[in-house]
């Protein structure tokens, strides 16, 4: 499940720039537009505490995944002049980083205990040893395959672009993404372990 947020997670973050700059035409706008997408973010996560509480923390994951997929889907047919559009499509979708940022490892955490219980071994430095390396092979997944396939297009920035290329940054941007957001979601909506 990590594997897929966070694949999902780095092939849009590898291209946002360009889907920016080149999509939208708003390449002046980034610095603030992440402002507000990580002050969504901060903000939301008593809302993804209080879900949890009531529904549970791989329940309160999956609907951040589906909420993700959705706002982010909602850009792909976004082009030049359409920024007001994206900054709040893209701002909503940062209410999910807040669950992105700690529901996995709260979940991880339960993980633990269980394991500990069940072993009466402390193995929790295992545990998250193998999260954070998932981590970081889901970004080095995600953003090579993002960059690699933008690059089989043809695409430079610095010359004019192409719309092969505008069709491959809005696919590896709102497409690929909502794939793995929604397979993360479908496999983490079942998920045995839960607060019964």
């Amino acid at each position: 499940v990590a594997l897929a947020i966070v694949i999902g997670e780095a092939s849009r973050h590898a291209v946002v720039v360009f889907f920016m700059s080149d999509v939208l035409q708003a390449g002046d706008r980034i610095g603030r537009t992440f402002i507000f997408y990580y002050m969504m973010g901060v903000a939301a996560i008593p809302f993804w505490q209080w879900l949890a509480k009531k529904y549970g923390k791989h329940r309160s994951l999956a609907i951040a995944m589906s909420w993700s997929a959705l706002m982010v889907l909602a850009t792909a047919f976004l082009g030049a002049g359409d920024y007001g559009t994206f900054l709040l499509f893209f701002v909503l979708k940062g209410a999910s980083f807040g669950a992105f940022a700690y529901l996995p490892l709260a979940i991880m955490a339960d993980v633990v205990d269980v394991d500990t219980a069940v072993t009466r071994q402390k193995r929790a430095g295992i545990f998250f040893a193998v999260f954070g390396a998932v981590d970081k092979i889901g970004i080095a997944i995600g953003m090579f395959i993002a960059l690699q396939v933008l690059s089989l297009t043809g695409y430079d920035p610095s010359r004019e672009i192409t719309e092969a290329g505008l069709c491959m940054i809005r696919l590896e941007y709102a497409v690929i993404p909502t794939f793995f957001f929604l397979l993360a979601s479908y496999l983490v909506w079942n998920y045995p372990l839960t607060n019964a």
